[in-house]
């Protein structure tokens, strides 16, 4: 094998290892936009879902915490927004 053929094969390595990283991207923001659609769904039952659907309870923990985050940083630019129209 030449050093061509082999700096080809670790480029394809590398390509094949970014498409499944963006597949599994792709996955987690599915779920996540599944859990911000049910806001009110308990950790349990998310979270088993999750597993079910082939998540880690890592990646459903990642989802819950980011989306509650999310929230959060919406309220509070809501409520910088209504005080700076007041002022």
């Amino acid at each position: 094998m030449s050093l061509n053929d082999e700096d080809q094969e670790r480029n394809d390595e590398d390509w094949q290892r970014a498409a499944s990283m963006g597949e599994r991207l792709s996955d987690l923001a599915a779920l996540s936009r599944h859990f911000r659609a049910h806001p009110s769904m308990p950790w349990g039952m998310f979270c088993t879902l999750a597993i079910r659907s082939g998540f880690t309870e890592g990646e459903a923990d990642l989802i819950w915490w980011a989306s509650a985050i999310e929230s959060i940083n919406r309220f509070e630019e809501d409520h910088l927004s209504k005080q700076l129209q007041r002022n």
